[in-house]
């Protein structure tokens, strides 16, 4: 029939058949009761259906802190929150689970593990924090996450939302953070300025243009407007990386424009390299590198790494990895199936959906 449209999603057509074509390369889930997520041509390298438990990383896990299995050991989970912290302890020998709330002293979150691990007067009497340091030795592991402080803040910058803005989100929500600002097209110099003024992100993630001949102009721009308006970044003490995830072709002139101004920048391959082809797992893993590295010490919560057998997590991350193995379950303990849960918190309500079957045709 006749085009109604002069272009679908920045795409230019001819006729009504081009566009549903469009349509559904992008969203076959609308159109094929067996695809539950996205087919070869329009896919998300992560998410709850594909993110798996690797038997070997366990593995080596357990060689590391010196356990073969959990049989007969206590286990420690703790969640750093900006208001609690939450204390969990498994023990698989009585089969029991405590959990435990006490008041999160930001200046020194180890008051709150202490108090909720019944140490914290013994360190008082003490002077010194040997009293936490014993009773930690009898967890057999010990898993911090955390959400204090305002949790992992990030925001994008783009070229399309709909597009490269839609990958870079997923990214930095699957990693765990809390998206404080988004933004495409090419920046302002207000823009620019209240990214670190207003919305106060403790990562920015850059990405735009298809690899291999894609936009540059506008990533370049981008690029030079965050470096210039850096220097309001006063909120931050170790100032506020950059994380780079466009077209490849101008790699190096953007590290250039960010080393420049003194700016810690990190590149990745392309987020979305190819129109939707979102590949999320490359920037995750940098988002949670640097959580890891650097926001953790920035914030102060390294006072506590010595204890713990793992880096510190977002605590959405957590959530988001614990649903899915409540989903799937793990090794002979069968999983529960779809799952959709909500964390309602003091500043954001998160939403998490494991879903194995297409929900349109349920």
């Amino acid at each position: 029939g006749m085009c109604r449209i002069d272009e679908w999603n920045g795409i230019k057509v001819y006729s009504e058949m081009e566009r549903v074509d469009l349509v559904r390369n992008t969203y076959p889930w609308y159109f094929y009761k067996h695809i539950s997520l996205a087919d070869d041509t329009s896919f998300i390298a992560e998410d709850a259906e594909v993110e798996e438990v690797d038997e070997g990383i366990v593995a080596q896990f357990r060689k590391e802190i010196g356990i073969t299995g959990l049989a007969d050991e206590k286990v420690l989970v703790v969640d750093f929150g900006s208001t609690f912290t939450k204390i969990g302890i498994f023990d698989t020998r009585q089969e029991t689970f405590d959990l435990r709330y006490k008041p999160t002293t930001i200046e020194d979150i180890r008051i709150g593990l202490a108090d909720g691990l019944d140490v914290l007067d013994a360190c008082r009497e003490s002077g010194d924090w040997k009293p936490l340091d014993q009773k930690m030795r009898e967890f057999a592991v010990r898993l911090p996450c955390s959400s204090a402080k305002g949790g992992l803040k990030v925001a994008t910058v783009s070229l399309v939302k709909e597009e490269s803005g839609f990958a870079a989100e997923l990214a930095a929500l699957t990693a765990g953070a809390k998206l404080v600002g988004s933004y495409d097209g090419q920046l302002t110099a207000e823009q620019a300025r209240n990214i670190y003024e207003r919305d106060q992100p403790e990562i920015i993630l850059l990405s735009g243009g298809t690899d291999h001949g894609g936009d540059t102009y506008t990533q370049l721009h981008n690029a030079r407007m965050l470096a210039r308006a850096s220097r309001y970044a006063s909120y931050s003490d170790y100032g506020v990386p950059v994380i780079y995830a466009g077209n490849q072709d101008i790699r190096q002139r953007i590290e250039n424009i960010f080393c420049y101004r003194d700016v810690d920048v990190r590149s990745t391959p392309n987020v979305m390299p190819e129109i939707n082809d979102f590949h999320i797992e490359v920037v995750n893993e940098t988002i949670r590198n640097l959580f890891q590295t650097v926001i953790i010490r920035a914030k102060g919560f390294d006072v506590v790494e010595d204890y713990m057998d793992a880096p510190f997590i977002p605590t959405p991350r957590a959530a988001f990895r614990g649903i899915n193995l409540l989903a799937n379950g793990y090794g002979d303990e069968k999983g529960l199936g779809n799952i959709m849960a909500l964390d309602i918190g003091g500043a954001t309500t998160d939403f998490y959906s494991n879903v194995n079957d297409n929900p349109l045709y349920q």
